[in-house]
């Protein structure tokens, strides 16, 4: 777990032990009172496991390009780079 993630399972702890109300959680974390709702239900459910990114170690499938496309994106880039000569 990352350190953002063990600070977020001590601060959904608390709310579930109700030391620490969720209006409070949200300021803390700087999330919205509704995703602190989401973590809470996700930690009752699955326990710290289920505060985990489920987005971590996967590839983000809009920002990357494929060799073949990266290669096709730089040869017009340069071809429209000689037009304008």
């Amino acid at each position: 777990m990352s350190p953002k993630e063990l600070n977020r399972v001590d601060v959904i702890r608390d709310i579930s032990e109700r030391r620490l109300r969720q209006k409070d959680a949200a300021e803390l974390l700087k999330l919205s009172r509704r995703h602190i709702q989401r973590l809470v239900n996700q930690y009752r459910g699955q326990g710290p496991a289920g505060l985990v990114s489920l987005r971590r170690g996967k590839r983000l499938c809009c920002n990357t390009l494929s060799p073949l496309s990266f290669d096709m994106t730089r040869r017009l880039g340069s071809y429209l780079a000689s037009q304008v000569e």
